[in-house]
């Protein structure tokens, strides 16, 4: 447990949310608003959205796997220009431990992130769903931020390899904004885009919100979605570790590039 609560105390403190209360809530609250009704915006202007509770339902799921994934993929560009990528790589603590503490902190704030989104979205639009509901899109809002964890790291991971660590998550984030339909549901997305919204764990639970606000069950997308998610946490982790054995073969474990 001591090595589980130092990985989060670190990974926290390396976040830019903890550097002082105006950041905190900044990045906490006022960002995850501001996106979360961006994109509400966006849904309801362009023709193809569906009710207004379906559309800020997921908005908010939408902020919540974006904070997740972005906030895992820039861990690893934050370890590398620190200087505490070596310690990373080098250290002798269990490393399932290290990185069940260090997803659990960037999950917590994609939770926080989709909880303050979605509620925004819904008092904007004053559709306010049943309690039963209520529960399920937090449990999604959770699940939404789990899964989108190992997508992050995998996008990290890629993103080591380049001497600008930050570029391929960047690139990634403008993406699956558009690929996971928060917008606008994935079927309205021109056909191959479709495919490759699929291959994003977020477009399955927001698939599944606006089924729960639909009144019918989401298990299925839920499922889907889930099942993507530990795909994504197996090739983060595979490339992580290659990346890691090639550093450590190489002596390049300050930064991984391969350039």
């Amino acid at each position: 447990m001591r090595a589980l609560w130092n990985a989060m105390v670190i990974a926290a403190r390396s976040r830019p949310e903890f550097i002082d209360g105006t950041t905190l809530v900044v990045v906490l609250i006022a960002s995850p608003l501001a996106l979360a009704v961006f994109y509400l915006a966006l849904s309801t202007g362009d023709g193809t959205a569906d009710s207004s509770a379906q559309g800020a339902v997921a908005a908010g799921l939408a902020v919540a796997g974006l904070s997740s994934t972005m906030s895992s993929a820039s861990l690893l560009s934050t370890d590398q220009v620190n200087g505490t990528l070596p310690f990373v790589v080098t250290a002798s603590a269990n490393r399932v431990v290290v990185w069940t503490g260090r997803a659990a902190v960037v999950s917590g704030l994609g939770v926080i992130g989709g909880s303050v989104g979605t509620a925004a979205t819904l008092t904007l639009t004053g559709s306010m769903p049943a309690p039963a509901q209520v529960l399920t899109i937090f449990g999604l809002i959770v699940e939404t931020a789990a899964i989108s964890s190992g997508l992050g790291i995998a996008i990290g991971a890629a993103g080591l390899v380049l001497r600008d660590s930050m570029l391929v998550p960047n690139v990634a984030e403008q993406l699956i904004a558009v690929l996971c339909g928060a917008v606008a549901p994935a079927a309205v997305l021109w056909t191959p885009l479709q495919v490759f919204s699929q291959m994003v764990p977020m477009s399955h639970t927001i698939a599944a919100g606006r089924e729960v606000i639909s009144g019918h069950p989401a298990w299925s997308q839920s499922i889907e979605g889930a099942a993507v998610g530990l795909i994504w946490t197996i090739v983060g982790i595979s490339t992580w570790a290659w990346l890691s054995r090639r550093a450590r073969r190489d002596g390049s474990i300050e930064s991984m590039s391969l350039g």
